[in-house]
């Protein structure tokens, strides 16, 4: 199974995306070829990458638009493999006019946004919000919406055990990488 996540990283856009998606990456990865791809990633991601026997493609985009994104993007993903099984995307620039060209070189496309937009997905993650307007996805789409879908990294979920009943009130802020 070829599972492919286009994801990008940088001081504008922060660390967070690829730091969520590596994390589900090497969740998934049994049986799996995992692939990114990427604009740019710094040295210290591609690392990361290598260290997990994960493949890493750059699309060095010049305009930096979602059409030249998509073209680049479905020209690697014809090289993977055709059609790829799952493209995961964690990317805010891109959009359901990304969506609907790469969609149609993938068995299923899953969509990872904080944010309330229209996507044309097959799968759909927001851990930001329980209730996602009807309008804004497909039928079809499976939808994981609540804080129980967000990805953590392991080691942030131990819990606390007590011998009392006291309640115990946890807060977690993630800021970034």
């Amino acid at each position: 199974m070829n599972v492919v996540i286009r994801v990008d990283a940088s001081e504008k856009i922060g660390s967070g995306h690829f730091y969520r998606t590596f994390l589900l990456a090497k969740y998934i990865k049994k049986n799996k070829k995992i692939h990114f791809i990427s604009n740019n990633l710094k040295k210290e991601y591609l690392i990361k990458l290598k260290s997990e026997k994960f493949s890493h493609h750059n699309i060095k985009l010049k305009k930096n638009s979602s059409i030249e994104d998509a073209n680049r993007t479905n020209q690697i993903l014809r090289k993977i493999s055709n059609p790829v099984d799952l493209l995961i995307v964690d990317n805010y620039k891109l959009g359901i006019e990304w969506e609907n060209k790469t969609k149609l070189y993938v068995k299923k496309l899953m969509v990872i946004d904080d944010f309330f937009r229209k996507h044309n997905c097959d799968i759909y993650l927001n851990y930001t919000n329980y209730k996602v307007h009807k309008k804004f996805l497909p039928s079809k789409c499976l939808k994981l919406t609540g804080p129980k879908y967000t990805i953590l990294n392991p080691n942030y979920l131990q819990k606390n055990q007590k011998e009392d009943n006291k309640k115990i009130f946890s807060i977690f802020v993630f800021m970034g990488g």
